[in-house]
Formats: C-alpha cells, sequence, structure tokens
C-alpha cells in the first residue's frame, strides 16, 4: 500500500492500560469525529486494568483493539501507517508521576504525538511540529487538536515525518554521551 497517499488518518495507543490514562475523553472525541469523517480510526495495542473499557468500544465505527504487540508487530502488521499519530491521554491528579519515554517511543516508530496538556511532557520535547496538546479532560479541546491532522497535505506529512526524524537522532544515546563527554571537557579547560 501507498501510505503517503493514502488519506486514512490512524490515531494509536499501545502501552499498559491503567487508570492514569484518560481513555474517555480520546474515545468519546474520536467517536464523535468518526461520525463525520470515517477516514480515521483508532487503535489500541496493550493490555491492563482498563482493557474491558477499551474492549467495550472496539470494532465500534473504526475503533480497534489488537491485545499486546511487540514493537516489531507494530510496523510489520499495518497498524502503523504513514499517517499514524501517537497518543498519550492523561488523567491530570497522576500526569506528573509518568516519564516522558512514550514521546519517545512514539517518535522512534515515526510518529507525531498528541497528550494531555502536562508540565511534564511539555519539558520533554517542545517541538510544536511534532508534539500536540489538549486539555485535560476536555473533549472539545481533544477534537480539535486531533482534527488538525485531517486536513494535512502529504508535503505537510513529509514535513513532519522530518521533523520527528530530527528528533529522533538528536536523542540516540551516542549523541547524549557525545553531549555530556563535550560538556565535561569544556569543565576541564
Amino acid at each position: 500500500a501507498d501510505f503517503k497517499n493514502s488519506k486514512k488518518i490512524k490515531f494509536i495507543y499501545f502501552g499498559v492500560f491503567q487508570e492514569y490514562n484518560d481513555f474517555e475523553t480520546i474515545i468519546k472525541a474520536f467517536l464523535d469525529m468518526r461520525a463525520k469523517n470515517d477516514d480515521i480510526e483508532l487503535h489500541f495495542v496493550g493490555y491492563g486494568p482498563l482493557e474491558n473499557l477499551i474492549n467495550n468500544y472496539s470494532n465500534n465505527n473504526g475503533l480497534f483493539y489488537w491485545g499486546p504487540k511487540t514493537y516489531s508487530e507494530l510496523s510489520t502488521n499495518s497498524i502503523i501507517s504513514y499517517r499514524s499519530i501517537g497518543l498519550i491521554p492523561m488523567n491530570d491528579e497522576n500526569s506528573g508521576l509518568r516519564s516522558p519515554v512514550k514521546l519517545y517511543e512514539y517518535f522512534s516508530l515515526g510518529m507525531p504525538v498528541v497528550t494531555t496538556d502536562t508540565i511534564k511532557f511539555k519539558k520533554g520535547v517542545l517541538n510544536q511540529k511534532i508534539h500536540y496538546f489538549y486539555k485535560n479532560k476536555n473533549m472539545r479541546s481533544c477534537i480539535d487538536v486531533l482534527n488538525y491532522f485531517i486536513d494535512l497535505s502529504s508535503q505537510d506529512w513529509i514535513g513532519i515525518k522530518k521533523e520527528v526524524e530530527i528528533k529522533c537522532n538528536s536523542n540516540t544515546w551516542s549523541r547524549k554521551m557525545e553531549i555530556l563527554k563535550n560538556s565535561i571537557c569544556n569543565l576541564k579547560k
């Protein structure tokens, strides 16, 4: 399939389905959008205590539940496509406890990311071309952010993919060690 020319937009969450995730806002926003546009899909990959919530909505108007998958299965099973967006929906009361590692997992798979607007995540990236925020538990704000991706041109997607690649390349262990080494060398001067 020619993913670059496909109009299908895939919003994806993968990981553990925990109480600190606000899946209800994402699901309700998606279903509202899906009623007007069937070129969008919502995919959940993983397992956890909120699995029943996800399962109750699965296969409902473009919402899919895949169960647990490995990283290689994500990219080879057509779950992830060229126009995929990673999701990190957080409940406000626990969001400050989460590591921004999930951002980099999505970036490493070539995806821009939509998260709940939290200080923790804003400190993690600060690149408006690849990281987008919606207000906590605010369906209208979530819809506005998710809708942004629907009208992007192929050229816009190419630009986003390049920005994600730049972010990934600047955050490898080798790059971080190079920065640390340079910092130590500068201290010796």
